[in-house]
C-alpha cells in the first residue's frame, strides 16, 4: 500500500498537475508539497491535506476511498460529510443492482441513518406488500424512525424495549467517531426532540459492545395472520468502498422465521 506521500503524488500526476499549478490551486508552496511527496514532511497538519485534496477535487473528483486513505496514511481521522445528492444517485444505482433482489429484507443508508433504498421484500418486514402506498412513509425515513415510531405503526414488536436498547447502544458506538461533523449535533437533536425514549436511552451509560457488528439483539415481529412471531437479527456491512454508505441485511432467525419467510413472505 502506497505512504501518503505517494498517494498524493498519484493523485496529482493523475490529474497532469505540476507542483507550480497544484501550488496555485492550494494555497500550499510548492517546497511543502515536494517535502510531502518525498515524505520529508511526516505528519502534514489536517489543514493542509484539506487544502491539497481540495485543489485536487477542482480538477478532477477525489473518492471518499482515496480521501481516507490519505488522511489515515498520516494518523488523522478522515471527515465524514454527509454524501451529495450525485453521490446518493450513483451508490442507489449500484446498491440495487447488488442487493435490489436479495430474498431477506435490505435496505441502505448513509452515515447519518437516513434511509436511502431498500430492496422489494424489505416492506413485508414490517407487514406491507412492496407495491403499497404506504410504502412512501419510509421514504425520507432513518433508522431512528423505524426503531422507534414508523415500524410500529404497521407491526407488533414483541421485544421493544431491548431491541430499542440494543439499537442505541450499536447507535452510540457507530456515531461517536464524528462527533465533531456538522451534521451531528443536528441529527441526533432532531431525534431526541421527535422521540424522548430515544433521548433517554441515549443519554444513558453505555456498556462495552457485546457485538463488534450490527445490533446483537434481534427483533421479534409479529405480523397479522401469522402464529408465531417472525425473528430476525440485522447486520450492517460496508457497500461501494464508501464508509458513508452501509448495507442493512435482516437475517431471519430459527427455523420457524426461516420457514415462513421462505414460504410465504418471498412469494409475490
Amino acid at each position: 500500500m502506497p505512504n501518503g506521500g505517494e498517494l498524493l503524488r498519484k493523485l496529482r500526476l493523475e490529474r497532469a498537475l505540476t507542483l507550480e499549478d497544484l501550488e496555485a490551486e492550494s494555497g500550499v508552496s510548492c517546497r511543502a508539497l515536494s517535502n510531502i511527496e518525498l515524505g520529508v514532511t511526516r505528519r502534514p497538519t489536517a489543514g493542509t491535506l484539506n487544502a491539497i485534496l481540495a485543489a485536487l477535487q477542482h480538477c478532477a473528483p477525489v473518492s471518499m476511498e482515496e480521501r481516507r486513505a490519505v488522511y489515515i496514511a498520516y494518523g488523522h481521522h478522515p471527515p465524514c460529510p454527509l454524501p451529495t445528492g450525485a453521490e446518493i444517485a450513483a451508490a442507489r444505482a449500484g446498491w440495487r443492482g447488488e442487493y435490489g433482489s436479495d430474498y431477506v429484507p435490505t435496505y441502505m443508508i448513509d452515515v447519518s441513518q437516513r434511509l436511502l433504498a431498500w430492496n422489494g421484500v424489505a416492506p413485508r418486514m414490517v407487514g406491507l406488500h412492496p407495491r403499497d402506498r404506504r410504502t412512501q412513509h419510509f421514504e425520507n425515513a432513518t433508522t431512528i424512525d423505524l426503531a422507534f415510531g414508523l415500524a410500529q405503526r404497521f407491526v407488533e414488536i414483541e421485544n421493544a424495549e431491548d431491541y430499542r436498547c440494543s439499537f442505541v447502544d450499536t447507535l452510540v458506538r457507530e456515531l461517536r467517531l464524528y462527533a465533531t461533523e456538522g451534521w451531528y449535533t443536528p441529527c441526533l437533536a432532531a431525534a431526541q426532540q421527535r422521540y424522548p425514549e430515544f433521548k433517554r436511552l441515549w443519554e444513558m451509560e453505555h456498556p462495552p459492545p457485546v457485538s463488534p457488528i450490527g445490533c446483537p439483539v434481534p427483533l421479534k415481529l409479529r405480523l397479522p395472520g401469522y402464529n408465531d412471531a417472525l425473528i430476525f437479527c440485522r447486520v450492517k456491512i460496508p457497500f461501494v468502498g464508501d464508509p458513508r454508505f452501509q448495507t442493512v441485511v435482516w437475517l431471519p432467525v430459527g427455523t420457524t422465521t426461516w420457514r415462513t419467510w421462505t414460504e410465504k413472505m418471498v412469494q409475490v
